[in-house]
């Protein structure tokens, strides 16, 4: 009889710190681990399902929870390493991956005998034995069997199994599209008139892209960020900045890489699944776990921002058109000539560059940076390894110690482009934190993104906006990173999706402070601190042109609840219906040939369908939140392990809002946001 190939993407290895052994694993190690972690799963499932114990949290809702995990590890490897490290074989496992997934994902909320022992621990939970995290465990595994489908006939449910086939194949087609539009667009010029205006970082990163795509000479662009950016801000030349601003609103729009089709599947079924499950929209079923209670206080939520800030927005762009009009001559600004005069003028009023502030941004003094932010903070450490499996070269691990030096995880850092990753910046885990085969483990995490890469010239040096992202997706990890549940399912970062934001966008606020800059942000030369006038100004930038800034983003906002707050089936034609539906946050003459929807991966790929409002919603949360910090310190003791208590390490154990106000010591105040972008004053 021979025994089961051992596999390493299951089996017990001797992988240092428990990481994933990323130098083992191999293309055809997926689909026999997902295999058979899928044939483990259902047999214990079955188990329950068939058991004739009275149903517990301990014989039910825990072990279904258990047997999801063993699928769930498979996939967190491979999504992981889909938008971090793929080539096109690897991607293609989504065809057999996809189906397998969501297939057991229908198999267990389908099974009336498993819901059943849920729905009795769930009925008798108040009369139970169980401590308060079992009963929100079991709350939410409920509501979680309701939401899939559990209530259903057979016949709907059959349907529901298609529908969510067809999305777990629809969705990441979405995202792979994108990044090969993305990558698909390179412009070479050896004319260097096109360059006047530009950072010289930028003009050595352009000859050294153009050396790597097989140029002899010249300068090549590419449409991820660190190569575009540079363009829009700096390029005087006009002719440039609109064509490189065309090719990235054209992005998988038409072409090989279209995604249009693509799009409108995927919204007629997420409102078909929505109408099953007995929901007018999209939007109205995933509000059912949201802190927000209905579309209609998303809206006014949102509103109430456009009301203040619209009159703002109007005066600043009035502004900038008579700028543009007196150093240029420019009578009609487009959406190529925003971020260009923009900076010009703000540079004037405030006499600041920022691009002039990267020198003390290098890339390794921006992570110890928030390394020892996150140290003052909360007393933990980060150590580099070098005995840890990688998944490329270009990424470094650390292992995360508390204050008393133990263990709380890894954390793996992915910065810099390459074809093989994903164009956006995201943090993910390989492994979340909580009860797994009767022992706690702690989470293993990892962040990708595309900062400004070094070249044979000079380091990784990064612009503030750059340093915030950074810092942003820092604070997701920290949020695993300081979790204390028991269970895996409540775990941080498991919490509402207008609630996940906080703990990351509130920690880009320490980017803006000068007591922190003093840490970290040196000359990488001279070793020179950024100079206090510097620091200073890099927090007054704030407000400049906040009016405009938060009116833009009503683009994103409004076309997203369109899609999926609405029955998308009566959508025609998407560039008017855009147009339309986007009117409000487009500042600037439309562009013909670009489509937004196209390349939103967030709503259409992701986890933000009916949800881009959470970084707005999050961001108010986190103004009021880090007000308090104002008020106290920066670094107050007593204010941060209020914060990591209640925010950071209670993951879903209970409603966001309560853990909100156990920290704030009162419900968010809803101007604090308009407040600190200077929209209102009092």
């Amino acid at each position: 009889m021979s025994s089961t190939p051992h596999n390493p993407l299951l089996d017990p290895t001797d992988t240092p710190h428990g990481a994933i052994p990323f130098d083992r694993i191999e293309l055809e190690h997926f689909v026999p681990a997902l295999d058979r972690a899928i044939a483990e799963a259902n047999a214990a499932l079955d188990s329950v399902a068939s058991s004739a114990e009275p149903p517990t949290f301990e014989n039910s809702v825990q072990v279904i929870g258990e047997a999801s995990d063993r699928v769930g590890r498979v996939l967190a490897v491979y999504f992981g390493l889909m938008g971090a490290n793929s080539d096109d074989e690897f991607k293609a496992l989504i065809e057999t991956i996809g189906p397998k997934s969501s297939e057991f994902s229908s198999r267990v909320s389908f099974d009336p005998d498993l819901f059943r022992r849920v729905d009795a621990v769930h009925r008798n939970a108040a009369n139970s034995s169980m401590n308060a995290e079992q009963r929100r465990l079991t709350e939410l595994t409920h509501r979680g069997f309701v939401l899939s489908g559990a209530l259903l006939d057979d016949e709907e449910k059959a349907r529901l199994r298609e529908i969510n086939a067809a999305l777990s194949q629809l969705q990441p087609k979405f995202s792979q599209n994108v990044l090969k539009a993305t990558n698909a667009f390179l412009y070479h010029t050896d004319d260097e008139g096109e360059l006047r205006g530009l950072p010289v970082a930028a003009i050595e990163a352009a000859a050294h892209k153009a050396k790597e795509r097989g140029y002899e000479s010249g300068w090549a662009f590419t449409l991820q960020d660190p190569s575009v950016a540079p363009i829009l801000e700096y390029a005087e030349s006009r002719a440039l900045r609109e064509k490189m601003a065309r090719a990235k609103g054209a992005i998988a729009f038409g072409g090989e890489y279209d995604n249009t089709e693509i799009l409108r599947r995927i919204a007629t079924l997420f409102h078909e699944k929505a109408n099953l499950l007995g929901f007018a929209t999209h939007a109205e079923l995933e509000i059912q776990e949201r802190m927000a209670d209905s579309v209609d206080e998303i809206r006014g939520f949102l509103n109430r921002i456009y009301e203040v800030a619209r009159p703002v927005s109007v005066k600043e762009l009035e502004e900038l058109m008579e700028y543009a009009r007196k150093i240029d001559g420019n009578d009609e600004l487009r959406r190529w000539d925003y971020a260009y005069y923009a900076r010009k003028l703000r540079e004037e009023i405030y006499d600041f560059n920022e691009d002039s502030l990267r020198p003390y941004f290098k890339a390794e003094s921006a992570i110890s940076g928030v390394f020892s932010i996150a140290a003052k903070l909360y007393g933990i450490e980060f150590r580099q390894l070098n005995d840890v499996p990688l998944y490329h070269s270009d990424v470094t691990v650390y292992g995360v110690l508390d204050e008393n030096g133990n263990e709380l995880g890894l954390l793996y850092l992915d910065l810099f482009p390459r074809e093989t990753k994903s164009g956006a910046a995201f943090t993910g885990r390989w492994r979340g934190q909580g009860l797994r085969d009767g022992a706690m483990q702690t989470p293993l995490l990892f962040i990708v993104a595309n900062l400004t890469p070094s070249t044979p010239e000079r380091p990784a040096l990064l612009t503030p906006g750059e340093v915030d992202v950074l810092f942003h997706e820092f604070g997701h990890a920290l949020h695993a990173l300081l979790s204390k549940c028991t269970y895996g399912a409540l775990a941080s970062p498991n919490v509402y999706w207008d609630f996940v934001e906080l703990p990351s966008q509130i920690m880009e606020n320490w980017v803006r402070e000068p007591e922190a800059l003093d840490l970290f942000a040196k000359h990488y030369e001279t070793g020179e601190a950024i100079p206090s006038e510097f620091a200073r100004k890099l927090k007054e930038t704030r407000k400049f042109h906040a009016g405009i800034r938060t009116v833009r983003r009503f683009a994103q906002e409004d076309l997203d609840l369109a899609w999926f707050a609405s029955d998308p089936r009566s959508i025609d034609d998407i560039v008017p219906f855009e147009k339309k539906v986007t009117h409000r946050g487009s500042l600037f003459p439309d562009v013909p040939g670009s489509c937004l929807s196209t390349s939103f991966e967030h709503i259409f790929a992701a986890n933000y369908s009916a949800g881009y409002y959470s970084y707005r919603w999050a961001e108010a949360l986190e103004a009021d939140a880090f007000s308090r910090f104002e008020e106290e310190g920066i670094f107050n003791q007593e204010v941060a392990a209020s914060f990591r208590e209640n925010i950071l390490a209670q993951g879903n154990k209970e409603e966001p809002m309560v853990l909100f106000e156990r920290f704030r010591g009162r419900k968010p105040d809803a101007d604090a946001l308009l407040r600190r972008l200077g929209l209102i004053v009092e």
